[in-house]
């Protein structure tokens, strides 16, 4: 499942308004890309330059996917999350405040649309960004 399908499932369930699937087509880049933003965060605390690394040949990199699923459906990978440095967690934070701003750059009649989806939106944003921070951190582990 890609992440115009997780946008369409989880943020829009059910939501019908004029142009959705333009909304939806631009929205999956800036979440996959919001997850990329926390990916390489981790990447660089632990100095890992990712333009030089061969992340694809990397071993902790194999079987990434599989471990962060099990460990969300656990906990929602809870435990890593609790552990973010503050600084971390506003630098996080500032990632989140872009890729919203992109999505309204990107797509301006976002702030017609209900109070509740834009608040969808600016939730799910955060959520990718701070998972894909956990991705980092579990191959690292």
């Amino acid at each position: 499942m890609d992440y115009k399908q997780l946008f369409d499932r989880w943020v829009l369930k059910g939501v019908e308004y004029p142009k959705r699937e333009t909304y939806i087509k631009t929205a999956a880049p800036v979440l996959a890309l919001a997850a990329f933003d926390g990916y390489l965060l981790a990447l660089m605390e632990k100095g890992i330059n990712p333009q030089t690394a061969d992340l694809v040949a990397r071993e902790s990199t194999k079987g990434l996917g599989e471990r962060w699923s099990a460990a969300y459906g656990k906990d929602q990978n809870i435990s890593i999350l609790q552990k973010i440095d503050p600084i971390t967690g506003l630098i996080l934070s500032k990632m989140q405040e872009v890729r919203v701003n992109q999505m309204l750059s990107f797509y301006p009649e976002i702030i017609d649309l209900p109070y509740k989806i834009t608040e969808k939106l600016h939730q799910y944003i955060g959520w990718a960004v701070h998972q894909g921070y956990v991705l980092g951190v579990m191959e690292q582990e």
